[in-house]
């Protein structure tokens, strides 16, 4: 939605009372520039509005988190998944070679310099995952010091390429439950041990 349809939104917020806002985009910094565009109209129509919004670690360079910063952004949660690299390419999250726990820790580390708080997303139960995934991304949590952590079940969800792969499960349900028991244990995990 375009920048303007968006603030006028705030602005009716505010005028409601409302003085912290939730963007629930999956992924808020997916276009840059759209945020960048968000973030100078806030400043320029001098809203005092805080905020938070979901972002890929590798989507948020310090130029960005700044204007994110200066336009209220309190908060961001960071879908981390995983501090298993195994995990992190069986999930497709990252293309090629990039080293997803450095890019991790140095998007934490940004974030805390300039006075974002951070909420670390992981997921358990993924496919293939073992206890020593796990423990990695156990170490990773403590290496990132977020100032949140947010630990979901893996969820299969109708359309994915692991629903195809693994749907055909005869107790799954479609509905979403990775605040649950898993529906369907994908993971090389007992569902004691998840």
């Amino acid at each position: 939605r375009p920048a303007g349809h968006i603030i006028e939104e705030i602005e009716s917020l505010q005028r409601a009372g409302v003085n912290i806002i939730s963007f629930e985009d999956d992924d808020f910094t997916g276009n840059p520039e759209h945020v960048r565009s968000l973030c100078a109209e806030i400043r320029r129509k001098k809203l005092n509005i805080r905020w938070t919004c979901h972002a890929r670690i590798d989507e948020v360079p310090p130029e960005l988190l700044r204007d994110m910063k200066q336009a209220g952004c309190v908060l961001i949660l960071f879908g981390v998944e995983s501090g298993s690299e195994k995990i992190i390419r069986l999930l497709h999250k990252t293309s090629g070679g990039s080293d997803w726990n450095a890019r991790a820790r140095e998007t934490f580390r940004q974030a805390r310099t300039i006075g974002i708080a951070t909420c670390a997303l992981f997921m358990v139960g993924n496919p293939q995952e073992t206890r020593s995934d796990v423990d990695e991304s156990i170490r990773l949590a403590f290496e990132l010091q977020p100032d949140f952590i947010k630990v979901h079940n893996f969820t299969l969800y109708p359309g994915s390429q692991d629903y195809k792969r693994y749907g055909s499960t005869p107790h799954l349900s479609a509905a979403p439950h990775h605040y649950l028991q898993p529906i369907v244990n994908v993971s090389r995990l007992t569902d004691q041990e998840l």
